[in-house]
Order: C-alpha cells, then structure tokens, then sequence
C-alpha cells in the first residue's frame, strides 16, 4: 500500500497499472488512456500523508486499511479504505477497497 501511495504521489503511473490486479474494477483495457487519466488525477490532488491503520494476510489474500490524507483545490478530500490485495506470483496486487471514515480524523 504505501509503494501505492507514494506512486499516486509521484504519479508514477507505470507501478500503478503493475500493481492492480486484472481482476479489479478500477483496471482499464485501454492502458494508454487509463496512465492518462491516473497522471490527471496525481497532478489535482495533493498527497499530505499516509496512515497504516491495519494489515494482515491470509495466505494469497491480503488487507490493508488505511487513511489517506489528499487535498484538491484546496478541499480535504481525505479518505479510509479497507484495500484487498491478492499475491500473484509473488508480487501483492490491488483488487479492490471500501471506503471507510474514522471516528476522529488519524494523523497520517
């Protein structure tokens, strides 16, 4: 998650595209619009911090819940998310997440 995270923030597209699994919702098949489309959105948002609250795996399966610290034209639009992950040839890659909020806001 944090090697997601710091892509987003380097809006290293490459890696983002490398780690989401062909079966996640967010994967596109035209891969050229899809880098286009995540380096949009890397230069709108900007990246203040990232807070681990939990991660586990369970054999090939893995979670990470987090809260991440964003803001765009000056709104917070920071967010939780529970992340699911699978290990495909040894290499984690993102599935999908849900959206979470916190109770109070985590310093991340």
């Amino acid at each position: 998650m944090r090697s997601r995270y710091t892509a987003y923030a380097c809006a290293d597209t490459g890696h983002l595209i490398r780690t989401t699994h062909p079966a996640s919702p967010h994967r596109q098949a035209d891969v050229r619009a899809w880098a286009d489309e995540l380096r949009q959105y890397c230069a709108a948002v900007r990246f203040l911090g990232l807070k681990v609250d939990t991660s586990g795996e369970d054999g090939e399966s893995g979670r990470v819940r987090f809260y991440a610290r964003l803001s765009m034209d000056g709104r917070d639009v920071s967010f939780g998310e529970d992340s699911r992950f699978l290990r495909v040839e040894g290499r984690w890659l993102y599935v999908d997440g849900a959206r979470w909020t916190p109770e109070v806001t985590p310093r991340a």
